[in-house]
């Protein structure tokens, strides 16, 4: 069955590779307007090439507050009866594997940055303007979080990682419960392992999984 979004607006953080890119494929292909948003002004650049059709699209630092406010009302103030619709924390980054006794600090805080402070950062700005929005069918807004094994186990990443996505996993429990009733929906998807440019060592990915699977 497939699904139709047109007059829909989603917003994708690192929508221009991997599985962003994947992402902000579907939704244009389903005719919704999609928010492509990515830390890689290369993937940016060569985004239009790679979809089926033009998208918006912005670069956003690694401290993102700022510019995806930005984004987000410059849609919204560009036309009237614009709204966001849904938006996709998908933007991560792995760290070294390294368990707590390894683990330096810088480390730690960009993990803590990216995969967790972000993805609570745009999810305000989305709450934030749903509220603002007449419900569609009952329902004011989506945000989908990207979240991974390691938000769950303790022994499939390292231990910066592991903590940043059992973050993620609180805030979308968090923002269910809060907003649920009125009419936020607040999801997780959990993919498998996929080969991208996040990935630098498969190998050591690999084994690092066989060694942790009985234990965590």
């Amino acid at each position: 069955m497939s699904i139709d979004y047109t007059s829909r607006t989603v917003l994708i953080t690192g929508g221009a590779s991997g599985l962003g890119l994947s992402l902000t494929t579907h939704f244009l292909a389903a005719n919704a307007t999609v928010l492509a948003l990515d830390i890689s002004a290369e993937s940016l650049s060569s985004l239009p090439s790679k979809v089926p059709k033009p998208t918006a699209h912005a670069s956003i630092p690694s401290r993102p507050t700022s510019s995806v406010s930005a984004a987000i009302s410059s849609w919204i103030d560009g036309g009237a009866g614009r709204r966001l619709d849904v938006l996709v924390n998908n933007a991560g980054i792995s760290d070294k594997m390294d368990p707590t006794g390894d683990c330096d600090l810088d480390m730690w805080n960009r993990q803590i940055l990216v995969n967790t402070t972000g993805p609570f950062i745009t999810s305000q700005l989305a709450v934030r303007q749903f509220l603002k929005q007449e419900p569609v069918d009952g329902q004011r807004g989506v945000i989908l979080n990207v979240i991974s094994a390691a938000g769950l186990h303790g022994g499939r990443a390292g231990v910066a990682y592991t903590v940043s996505k059992h973050g993620t996993v609180g805030l979308t429990k968090s923002t269910a419960a809060f907003y649920g009733p009125k009419g936020i929906r607040c999801l997780a998807i959990m993919p498998g392992p996929m080969l991208t440019n996040m990935v630098k060592d498969e190998n050591h990915i690999k084994q690092f999984h066989q060694e942790g699977v009985a234990m965590g």
